[in-house]
């Protein structure tokens, strides 16, 4: 390549959203669909745990709440971290 071409793709990978990967059992907040809510309504649902890593960084997930299982791709999902206060025993289903 030369120098402009390998300027160019450094600049694109800058922007190139990175894959975080996820291990079975995490526990995750997954995006909600914005027709679905309003204004005021959380962006994110949750918490959820994962139970199964698909092909194409897809994730089977259990919602903690009612226990059912989602498919969801990685780019809607968040991490939930421990300083969240935010554990699988809350009665708490969505999060801002």
């Amino acid at each position: 390549m030369d120098e402009l071409a390998q300027t160019k793709k450094a600049n694109y990978d800058k922007t190139k959203a990175k894959i975080v990967p996820f291990k079975v059992g995490d526990t995750v907040l997954i995006r909600q669909n914005p027709r679905a809510i309003n204004k005021l309504d959380s962006k994110f649902r949750g918490p959820c745990v994962i139970t199964e890593i698909n092909d194409n960084d897809r994730y089977t997930v259990r919602v903690h709440k009612t226990g059912n299982e989602l498919y969801v791709s990685h780019d809607n999902m968040r991490i939930v971290s421990p300083d969240m206060g935010c554990e699988l025993t809350d009665s708490l289903d969505t999060f801002n």
